[in-house]
């Protein structure tokens, strides 16, 4: 648990981040999809092969990696929900957010409302 009380992500969605990056390394390769992310490759490695918690960083790369690829591929009602699970998201984690989480979080939701572009 962080200092503002969030717990992080439940193991079931480490799970799921974990098989999508788990495909797409064997789509373009180990090196090709660190860069996508904007890890190394070991730390890649070390992601899908420990089952440790990542840290908040790694965990904010591997969401904004899963929100960039993801958003291409969804309706407009997808999209709609998606900013609905990120502002409620944004309760549960309360007022413990930093300026940078908030700019994240506006800068999804604001991409997902222009159609996926971020």
């Amino acid at each position: 648990m962080n200092k503002c009380g969030y717990r992080g992500p439940k193991p079931s969605d480490l799970t799921t981040l974990r098989k999508l990056i788990s495909a797409r390394r064997e789509e373009i390769g180990l090196r090709a999809v660190a860069r996508e992310i904007g890890m190394s490759p070991s730390g890649v490695t070390k992601l899908l092969t420990q089952t440790d918690y990542p840290y908040h960083p790694t965990l904010r790369k591997l969401r904004e990696w899963q929100a960039k690829r993801s958003a291409g591929m969804m309706s407009e009602g997808e999209r709609l929900g998606c900013i609905v699970a990120v502002i409620e998201m944004a309760r549960e984690v309360g007022p413990g957010l930093s300026r940078e989480d908030v700019d994240l979080i506006y800068h999804y939701a604001s991409g997902a409302m222009n159609g996926g572009t971020t």
